[in-house]
């Protein structure tokens, strides 16, 4: 499985192009139709944004993170199979941490708080930006969850 999201995502390391459009025409496999931009976290002089891509089938959609610096941009991580990668593998801690909490904070102005925990409860693994996330806002995880271990990530020292 890790080969085969190697194969998707390596592509995804070296697509420079110009910061202002940031609309790359191939994401991994899938052409993007569409891309929405959800946040953007300002880190050590680069702008990292999550977008939210939808493709040209009626099932592709996907997030995916951006890196801007100067007038370049790279997408840095991508889950368009859905295998819950973590963004730890593609953006530095602090930007994974920023994007995870900010998605938990949509989510419980949306579902309420409660409604949160009660789906957090039945999960049964959780990727280590998720967790300092909801301990951050006070969620508490299920007894004897598995949280995966940090990721580096590789790929922002690959484009260089």
């Amino acid at each position: 499985m890790k080969f085969l999201l190697g194969l998707l995502v390596l592509p995804l390391i070296a697509l420079p192009s110009m910061a202002s459009e940031c609309r790359p025409k191939v994401v991994s496999i899938f052409s993007v139709a569409t891309q929405k931009s959800i946040q953007t976290v300002n880190y050590k002089g680069s702008t990292y944004r999550l977008v939210k891509i939808t493709g040209q089938g009626p099932n592709e959609k996907f997030p995916a993170v951006y890196r801007e610096k100067g007038n370049r941009c790279w997408v840095v991580w991508a889950d368009p199979v859905g295998d819950q990668v973590g963004l730890s593998n593609g953006v530095p801690r602090p930007v994974a941490i920023a994007f995870s909490k900010a998605g938990f904070e949509r989510m419980i102005a949306k579902k309420g708080r409660d409604s949160v925990q009660q789906s957090i409860s039945k999960m049964t693994s959780f990727a280590p930006e998720d967790v300092e996330s909801l301990k951050s806002l006070g969620i508490n995880l299920p007894t004897g969850a598995k949280i995966r271990p940090w990721e580096k990530p590789e790929h922002e020292e690959k484009i260089r």
